[in-house]
């Protein structure tokens, strides 16, 4: 078959942009490919430069894979990106008659969407009207809440958008246009270093200012960097004094929190927030099959209008879980008395749930934390360095790093004890948490979203009220005083869905086309 895969971010670049949406873009395309598919990719919203208008540019080949993206999309991705103006996600003319090229000069048998940032509603419609069928898998929030978190000012899990109306405070983006430019010198400096430029008096003024370009991005992000941790330092030493905290209740079921009815001025404005929704809703009714990546995230989805007869939930598959079948790590197991190793691993902030446990942390006695050996590798800890820094002196041991890189996890997960999955979202489904199952890692996970999917209190892992300090006191004391518990979990857990097997599934969905 012939499938063309959409996501914003350049298949090509996998982990380093686009996150895990596009590592699993990058891994079932390459599968499909060792499979006799010809297959495509087209990315939008990513790549700006000084060329002016939206054109369509050949990226490089990626293992058998032929990707394309639309430089200069008027659609910037990540979506959040476009908050102020949810218009345009609804129809955006010039990045829809590239993707009608695409499709026309292609013929594909299948689209398949992994999301529709950096393109519009009417993209899944040219698809249809294309001939092929199309696919869209539900990776994120994205078509309900253009903050994708469904988290309303990062605190509390957004259960009633008022008709949009709670959409219009809800949180500042950083400058559409301000974003764009920095994309478009970047591109020409160094993230483009296969980019040709387009006229020789550019390609001279590139290298006469290069020096001076690199500096000051460096002092922006400098200064950038400064302001974030300053904020986030007011912010969490805030949260540790134990002063009220606005998100105490999340959980997937409402809780008693009762909104304020909203101003004649955000009901006006918030018309446009739901139109955006109801029309990308509509759009996806379009496809032939939309797939969720877990229960809750088809239930959500449901909730919102899509289709129950084209909506399946099925758990994507991942490439750590074909190392732990054929490279399994043996695990040391914890000592009688040995302190226990608790690892963390992902994204450092708000809505992963990191100063909640930080914050929980903090409140453990003493004696159990003499006994807590915690190890972070995550994006951002920096920001929260003096907290760790307060922590440390009373645990076992410390270790922590700011982020990692994909191919390190067998080595950062071995011989640890459990790792912990704490968001305070509705986590769709964490990769995080069947990657430490496939390296044989029990869970301790917030029963929210798609975690209970992979986690079965008890078995493989335990389960803890989101957001809820006194529950997860609870479990890590457990797991503290009891030597043998992570042992029991791990032997509690099985093989994770491979990339073999989630192709399995995906030829079958394609093969109607």
């Amino acid at each position: 078959m012939r499938i063309l895969m959409i996501n914003w971010a350049p298949l090509w670049l996998g982990a380093e942009v686009g996150g895990g949406v596009n590592v699993y873009a990058q891994n079932m395309a390459i599968a499909l490919v060792k499979r006799g598919h010809e297959v495509y990719s087209l990315s939008a919203g990513y790549a700006y430069n000084l060329a002016g208008s939206a054109y369509i540019k050949r990226g490089p080949d990626y293992q058998g894979v032929v990707n394309y993206e639309i430089i200069n999309a008027p659609n910037i991705s990540p979506g959040y990106l476009l908050k102020p103006t949810p218009n345009v996600d609804i129809k955006e003319p010039q990045s829809e008659a590239l993707l009608s090229k695409v499709l026309e000069e292609l013929k594909p048998d299948v689209v398949h969407f992994n999301n529709i940032e950096g393109f519009s509603a009417g993209g899944i419609t040219l698809a249809k009207s294309s001939g092929a069928r199309v696919i869209f898998s539900l990776h994120n929030y994205h078509p309900i809440c253009n903050q994708v978190y469904m988290l309303h000012e990062d605190t509390r899990i957004c259960e009633d958008f008022q008709d949009g109306a709670r959409c219009v405070d809800c949180f500042q983006p950083p400058k559409k246009n301000r974003e764009v430019l920095k994309r478009r010198l970047a591109y020409h400096i160094h993230l483009y270093p296969e980019g040709h430029l387009f006229w020789n008096p550019i390609y001279w003024l590139k290298n006469v200012a290069k020096v001076g370009l690199l500096w000051l991005k460096m002092a922006r992000s400098i200064v950038g960097i400064w302001r974030e941790k300053h904020r986030l330092s007011k912010q969490n030493i805030r949260t540790m004094q134990g002063l009220p905290d606005p998100s105490e209740k999340t959980d997937n079921n409402a809780d008693s929190f009762v909104l304020a009815p909203p101003s004649s001025a955000a009901i006006a404005q918030g018309k446009a927030y739901k139109a955006r929704r109801e029309a990308l809703v509509t759009a996806i009714n379009q496809s032939d099959l939309v797939l969720a990546v877990s229960t809750w995230v088809a239930k959500v989805y449901a909730d919102h209008g899509v289709d129950k007869n084209k909506l399946k939930t099925c758990h994507i598959g991942n490439k750590i879980a074909e190392i732990g079948i054929q490279n399994p790590l043996v695990h040391k197991p914890r000592q009688t008395g040995a302190p226990l190793r608790l690892v963390y691993v992902g994204l450092a902030s708000q809505p992963k749930g990191f100063p909640f446990f930080l914050k929980t942390l903090s409140q453990l006695p003493k004696s159990q934390l003499a006994n807590l050996e915690l190890s972070i590798y995550a994006k951002g800890v920096h920001n929260y360095q003096h907290l760790l820094d307060a922590l440390g002196a009373n645990l076992a041991a410390l270790n922590f790093q700011d982020g990692y890189r994909h191919g390190d996890l067998p080595k950062l997960l071995k011989d640890q004890d459990i790792g912990i999955v704490p968001p305070i979202w509705w986590d769709n489904a964490p990769q995080v948490v069947f990657e430490m199952l496939a390296l044989h890692v029990p869970v301790l996970g917030a029963r929210i979203g798609g975690i209970p999917d992979f986690i079965k209190h008890g078995s493989n892992g335990l389960l803890f009220k989101p957001n809820d300090e006194h529950d997860l006191s609870t479990q890590l004391s457990a797991l503290i005083k009891q030597d043998d518990l992570s042992q029991t979990l791990r032997a509690g857990i099985r093989p994770m869905k491979t990339i073999a097997e989630h192709v399995d599934e995906l030829e079958a969905f394609y093969q109607k086309a």
